[in-house]
């Protein structure tokens, strides 16, 4: 890797702004690309900052004569070695109380009543391996069906924005005449308010909608150059599996007394070896699940739930919700910013034949990871807050309009934060900032563009849902066919079908999602510095600035650095 990291220095630089890319320097992004073409530059990108973007104006590294940074300078490291001691505990609890509680609860014989008969638990399910075959069909329908969709998406996303928004109108008016069709006036009036809100949401926002669709046809673009963006996103989503298997092993083992040897039923105590759980009965017979010690008669004495008992302090319960939604969402992070450097590459400095994703993942998950965590911890405590208020409305341990009134306020928290992590881990993938640093780079944004990053977002997200269902219920019906010519039985037909939907969803899913982090990142490059795009990629480059002048007419052209049309 050379002396100077692709990354340009904060120096002096106003609100925290980045600097112009040194491409120069992008040893790990490529080889230095030749000189910008000055009159291409001049006439496809009219000055509206410093760098010739839309966002703050900056001070480029010449004017100041600051150098980059070295590559090794890790970022908010304190966070990324707290992030791996707490995964460490989490693994130790996992391989050590968990694993025990788990072996302790298999010497609990498991029965189940079939038919009216009460049988051991492990008989060989029917038309299991047609169902292996069928999930093994639905990850290859799956990802052919999202990777048809990016494309379809690709081609016609303006189309596509106008058809959903203008779908949601005559839906919610639809429903407005339903109710009062049959006389349920209140039930109506609501409804038409909303379709109303929603015209003229459409009205607002229609001329925003070539640009939301132009910085779509962008970013499908350089995943579709970088497929390895993909990839990594469907391997981590593997690693996201295995952390939430060693989470709930040690939450098990933490609830759990491994060391148990009787159970308490109605004041009795009953040898544990003389107990069993019933884990599924049948209409028949007059047995529910639960725990019951005896004989295996329909007298023996019976309690709710396991046989072993399980109970958590409450602080510990906050942190271990704190511990599980951490790790899920840094490994999301992860992607997020491993997508933001590999765009950024591509739009800043790409070199043909080379794939910049290895690189983006190796800082990700190295000197940019303690800004990953950093930020995602404050998003996790949000959501283990939430789920702590949860508990406390259903254990009636507050009160039902003050349970109601935190859970709001906590999910507008979340929300924002969740929108401002998104673009400020776009800046660390990009730039390689510290997350406060990012942060004021954000807030800047923001300021500035605050609207048009909402509107954006939302017109994109119906998009992305949409892709989501569609490729869910089509899996869904090529399971279902499958299940019907394999000769399986109704049920399992059925859970063919809904794995196939699962699949297919959750597939697409992360598909969208990491279309939409390349959405955030070529929003955040046309922000700060779209000169060395309009070299590179000058037809997308041209697309881009016109649209953008639909709604900002004049803006791009100011050439001083002031901001116009603000939002």
């Amino acid at each position: 890797m050379g002396d100077e990291a692709p990354y340009a220095k904060m120096g002096d630089n106003p609100a925290g702004a980045p600097p112009a890319y040194n491409a120069a320097a992008a040893g790990s992004y490529g080889t230095a690309p030749e000189t910008v073409n000055a009159s291409l530059v001049a006439t496809a990108v009219p000055a509206g900052n410093a760098n010739g973007g839309f966002g703050p104006a900056t001070t480029s590294t010449k004017e100041t004569g600051s150098r980059n940074p070295e590559r090794t300078e890790w970022r908010d490291l304190p966070w990324a070695i707290l992030f791996w001691l707490h995964a460490f505990v989490i693994f130790i609890l996992a391989c050590t109380l968990g694993a025990d509680a788990t072996q302790a609860d298999n010497s609990v014989d498991q029965k189940t009543y079939d038919d009216g008969t009460l049988n051991d638990d492990g008989e060989e399910v029917s038309g299991s391996s047609a169902i292996t075959g069928g999930i093994f069909l639905m990850v290859f329908v799956a990802g052919v069906l999202s990777a048809g969709y990016t494309k379809f998406m690709c081609a016609f996303a303006e189309s596509i924005i106008h058809c959903m928004l203008i779908g949601n109108i005559v839906l919610v008016a639809l429903m407005a005449f339903i109710f009062f069709s049959v006389g349920f006036v209140a039930g109506g009036v609501i409804f038409l308010i909303f379709a109303m809100l929603t015209a003229c949401y459409y009205y607002v926002v229609r001329n925003r909608i070539p640009f939301a669709a132009t910085n779509l046809k962008v970013a499908t673009t350089a995943v579709n150059e970088m497929p390895a963006t993909l990839y990594y996103a469907y391997g981590i989503m593997l690693v996201q599996i295995l952390w939430c298997v060693l989470w709930c092993l040690a939450l098990y083992g933490t609830i759990s007394d491994p060391d148990a040897d009787s159970v308490t039923i109605n004041g009795d105590d009953f040898d544990l070896d003389d107990c069993y759980q019933v884990t599924s009965t049948t209409d028949e017979v007059n047995k529910p699940t639960g725990c019951y010690c005896g004989n295996e008669s329909d007298s023996d004495p019976h309690k709710d739930g396991d046989c072993i008992e399980t109970s958590i302090n409450g602080g510990i319960w906050f942190l271990m919700l704190v511990s599980f939604y951490w790790g899920v969402t840094t490994i999301s992070n992860v992607v997020h910013c491993t997508v933001a450097g590999a765009v950024a590459t591509w739009w800043f400095n790409p070199a043909p034949g080379k794939s910049p994703v290895t690189g983006a993942l190796k800082r990700s998950l190295t000197t940019s990871f303690g800004s990953i965590a950093f930020g995602s911890l404050l998003v996790a405590i949000i959501k283990a807050t939430r789920q702590v208020v949860r508990a406390a409305r259903d254990n009636k341990d507050i009160g039902p309009a003050l349970a109601c009134v935190l859970d709001c306020m906590l999910g507008i928290l979340e929300s924002l934060l969740e929108i401002f992590n998104r673009y400020a881990f776009c800046y660390v993938g990009i730039y390689g900032y510290d997350f406060r640093t990012a942060g004021r780079s954000v807030w800047t944004l923001f300021k500035e563009r605050g609207l048009t990053v909402i509107v954006n977002d939302d017109l994109l997200d119906n998009v992305f849902l949409l892709g989501c269902i569609l490729v869910g219920v089509i899996s869904c019906g090529i399971a279902y066919g499958y299940g019907k010519g394999a000769g399986m039985d109704g049920p399992n037909t059925g859970a063919m079908a809904f794995i196939g939907f699962f699949i297919g969803f959750v597939l697409c899913l992360l598909t969208m999602t990491t279309v939409s982090s390349a959405v955030a990142t070529v929003f955040v490059c046309f922000a700060e510095d779209p000169a060395p795009f309009a070299q590179y990629h000058p037809d997308l480059h041209t697309q881009l600035v016109t649209t953008w002048q639909q709604f900002y007419p004049g803006d791009y052209h100011r050439g001083t650095g002031a901001q116009a049309g603000r939002v």
